[in-house]
């Protein structure tokens, strides 16, 4: 048996059939129309303003999505992966793993992007005033090695930067660059005398508090130290990042004991270190071996004319 015509009486469910015509059919075989008598899907819905149908569920259920004669759109499943079709291809599925893949239905880490046009592959915009980028967090170790990376930029061939999670940048040596054209600086004049700030500079060696005592000492300068003189190579380091409380709330799995409103996760204060500025250090150094280069000229002109005398 076939209902064939809902109308005015729906019209508290926001069903209205003012023209009369069929606004809901169900079939022998359970399957619902709206706004057409032969339903072709478990679901399908008809437009007359699109002139072709919109289908939603499939009747063998391995898709939900619309679909008409020229553009498709499915979210479905596909040997128990999740995947999300655009126009008859397949655009992104999540696989059975938890893995999200876009532009590919391959790939071995939670996030996997493929892009084969020749354009950027991923894109990220901050239109705060305010704005910060990316954030990239260990939560649960702190290697502090050169075996766990950050960041690993590589190409067909090979690897051709690395971020270490000891801080560190590896990366091809005489690459690096830094905008020095003329025309992009100004209020341009000499550089102070750097003999005696160099010279009073105490190079150290030492650990960081979280390396072991075994490991080989870096070799370097104490911020404080540097600072008396050298206050414009001093710069403030961001250890750890300020965080607020994080409460438990009614849509959380509550843990035996836990109540809605106790902290979840504690807040975390602001920690902020001296860092020194060695970019600038390089060339303070350098400004030093110039003069020093100036006093050996003279002094080798001075023993050139004693000699000669």
């Amino acid at each position: 048996m076939a209902i064939t015509k809902v109308s005015r009486n729906l019209l508290s469910t926001g069903i209205d059939d003012q023209s009369n015509a069929t606004a809901i059919t169900i079939d022998s075989s359970e399957q619902v129309g709206i706004g057409t008598a032969s339903p072709s899907t478990r679901t399908h819905i008809y437009s007359s303003a699109i002139s072709t149908p919109l289908i939603v569920e499939s009747t063998a259920n391995t898709y939900v999505g619309i679909k008409n004669t020229t553009q498709t759109a499915y979210i479905g499943a596909v040997t128990s992966n999740m995947t999300f079709e655009n126009n008859g291809s397949e655009r992104m599925r999540i696989t059975n793993a938890g893995y999200l893949q876009i532009g590919s239905a391959s790939g071995d880490t939670m996030l996997n992007v493929f892009q084969s046009a020749q354009n950027w592959t991923t894109s990220f915009n901050n239109t705060s005033s305010q704005p910060y980028g990316m954030v990239m967090n260990f939560t649960a170790a702190a290697p502090n090695n050169t075996t766990n990376k950050f960041f690993q930029m590589g190409d067909s061939s090979a690897t051709r930067a690395v971020f270490y999670s000891n801080g560190g940048l590896g990366n091809y040596q005489s690459n690096n660059v830094n905008l020095s054209d003329e025309r992009e600086k100004k209020n341009i004049v000499d550089a102070d005398a750097a003999w005696d700030d160099v010279k009073a500079w105490n190079i150290k060696k030492f650990h960081y508090n979280e390396e072991s005592d075994s490991d080989p000492k870096r070799l370097g300068v104490i911020a404080q130290d540097l600072e008396t003189d050298n206050p414009e190579l001093i710069s403030d380091f961001p250890k750890q990042a300020a965080a607020d409380e994080v409460f438990w709330t009614e849509e959380d799995e509550l843990p035996e004991g836990v109540s809605v409103g106790d902290v979840k996760t504690p807040a975390v204060e602001e920690i902020t270190r001296k860092g020194v500025k060695e970019q600038q250090m390089n060339w303070v150094a350098i400004k030093a071996l110039q003069e020093a280069l100036t006093k050996i000229e003279q002094l080798e002109s001075r023993i050139e004319t004693l000699e000669n005398a």
